[in-house]
């Protein structure tokens, strides 16, 4: 789980569209701030963080504190405080956002993510 946050965060700062889907399971659903606000699927999610990525400057900064996990011997929980700072290309700057993810490690694939849920705080909504 380490090597898997170590990985996002370098994915994200960098803006690595193609490292932060890596991390996705095609089944995701995942809750997001922008509308429909209910996703699923890693196409929807890849339209989100694609968006996002268009809208700001490199590179982002990207920080995950408080982060808490629940671990079973198949699923995993966990729920963190994610700091992402950067300017839009408009001036604008920054936002914070509280995350939950749900994990499933029964099919032995490292893209585990299937639920999502992001609440953010956000200074760049006008772009």
């Amino acid at each position: 789980m380490a090597i898997q946050r170590a990985t996002e965060v370098e994915a994200l700062r960098a803006m690595d569209l193609e490292g932060v889907m890596s991390l996705y399971a095609p089944d995701i659903v995942s809750f997001d701030i922008v509308p429909p606000l209910r996703h699923v699927g890693e196409k929807a999610k890849e339209k989100n963080w694609a968006h996002a990525f268009a809208i700001y400057q490199r590179p982002l900064g990207y920080e995950i504190r408080d982060l808490t996990l629940t671990l079973g011997d198949d699923v995993a929980f966990e729920h963190s405080l994610n700091r992402v700072s950067g300017t839009s290309k408009n001036g604008i700057s920054g936002f914070v956002g509280r995350r939950a993810f749900g994990r499933s490690t029964a099919t032995g694939s490292s893209r585990t993510t299937r639920f999502q849920c992001l609440s953010i705080r956000r200074a760049a909504e006008r772009y």
